[in-house]
């Protein structure tokens, strides 16, 4: 999730309660960061 509107934070975890799922919030000057630790080598 990139936004950090409160009324859509209180969706995501509506729906990640919901289907017993996970959100990551993260902003998107700091996406890329976390994305590259993320990636597994193969």
């Amino acid at each position: 999730m990139l936004d950090d509107s409160p009324v859509l934070r209180g969706f995501v975890d509506d729906l990640t309660r919901v289907n017993k799922g996970r959100a990551f919030y993260t902003r998107p000057d700091r996406l890329g960061e976390y994305l590259s630790h993320q990636r597994k080598k193969v």
